[in-house]
């Protein structure tokens, strides 16, 4: 599994709804998910997002002025695709392995 996270100027902001984009991106690190970052700004307003989403991580610069600038969704999809595509082709030859361990249903990550 794959977190897409669209990080906006205020993603990462704690807000008075059942889960916010500070639950998620908290739920997200704390976990250790693996995630890909469309990075739709150039700075974050949020503490939490400036710390966890520097600019040094592996992002995707997304950052569209109008409905025109849309049209770039698709190559992003696309490349988000293929990304997830890479890593279950990784998990599978290391599962493949002589010795690999077999793990049951529970997901520790």
């Amino acid at each position: 599994e794959l977190v897409v996270i669209l990080g906006t100027a205020s993603y990462g902001t704690e807000t008075p709804v059942a889960f916010s984009t500070y639950d998620e991106l908290n739920y997200v690190i704390d976990g250790r998910r693996p995630f890909f970052l469309v990075r739709m700004c150039d700075e974050f307003t949020a503490p939490l997002a400036q710390f966890h989403l520097t600019s040094s991580i592996s992002h995707y610069a997304w950052r569209p002025a109008s409905d025109a600038d849309s049209a770039g969704i698709d190559a992003l999809i696309e490349r988000v695709m293929l990304r997830l595509d890479a890593l279950a082709t990784r998990s599978d030859a290391i599962a493949a392995q002589p010795g690999a361990a077999v793990t049951g249903g529970s997901d520790s990550s």
